[in-house]
């Protein structure tokens, strides 16, 4: 299942998410994404959270912030860019419709990859660099 189908079997209300990490290289056919990870606003979060979505408590030890999990889905109320933590209403307010699913734009990605400097993310930043020059 792509990333398309696997978005919109969540069945999320427009305007109150946007997908974030692998999800926006899938959608830009650079590689396929491992877990769908999205940033949802402050209503859905705690929606999910009613609903039972389970929080994720290693990474709120690790990082003393707040993520749901379902299955091999992760959705985040907040989203850390450049040391700032950046309002989840402008990720979603910007976010790159594609298939009418909304996208964290690649070239504010690249700078969140760049940011954060994991080893894990050097071959996305590579991959990301040559996509934006070829499709500029």
């Amino acid at each position: 299942m792509d990333i398309f189908q696997r978005v919109k079997e969540l069945n999320f209300p427009s305007g109150h998410y946007v997908v974030v990490g692998g999800g926006v290289m899938e959608a830009h056919g650079l590689r396929t994404a491992g877990d769908l990870d999205i940033v949802a606003n402050p209503q859905l979060f705690v929606e999910l959270k009613e609903r039972g979505w389970e929080i994720d408590n290693s990474f709120k030890e690790k990082f003393d912030r707040v993520r749901l999990k379902y299955k091999d889905v992760e959705i985040f109320s907040d989203i850390e860019g450049s040391g700032t933590f950046i309002p989840v209403q402008e990720f979603i307010d910007r976010a790159e419709f594609i298939h009418e699913i909304p996208f964290m734009d690649l070239e504010e990605l690249l700078g969140l990859k760049r940011y954060n400097g994991r080893e894990k993310d050097a071959n996305d930043i590579v991959l990301i660099e040559e996509y934006l020059k070829t499709n500029s």
